[in-house]
């Protein structure tokens, strides 16, 4: 008969909390402070970092350190007006079997289409 007594209990009645007297939703916590060291921003974008593309099949172009540089003063460019929103598209590659001469665009992702700059170099 016991056992059928401790099943009767009413169910609305409060339990204590593990975590003490409090309810869990009145408990109020300090804030947690994260610090997270801040990268020092570089003051010049390297233009070798651009993503260089085929416009024809769409491959990632590798090129060697310094290439973008030295086309970039081969045409006038001044590497202070590009940034990470730049690419380089080539209109092919070896990949699709181009050979000799590329025509090689700047794009600026979130620019107008007038900051295009259209330039003649050597091999991609």
């Amino acid at each position: 008969m016991q056992g059928k007594r401790a099943l009767r209990r009413p169910l609305n009645r409060r339990r204590p909390l593990l975590h003490g007297s409090r309810s869990l939703s009145a408990r109020q916590e300090a804030p947690h402070t994260v610090n997270v060291p801040v990268l020092p921003q570089p003051e010049v974008f390297d233009p070798d970092m651009l993503y260089v593309e085929c416009g024809h099949c769409g491959a990632p172009i590798v090129w060697e350190k310094g290439r973008t540089r030295r086309l970039l003063a081969a045409v006038g460019i001044d590497p202070l007006e590009l940034d990470a929103s730049c690419v380089l598209i080539t209109d092919s590659c070896p990949l699709c079997g181009g050979k000799g001469r590329y025509i090689i665009q700047i794009y600026r992702i979130s620019a107008a289409r007038s900051a295009r700059h259209v330039f003649y170099a050597g091999n991609a």
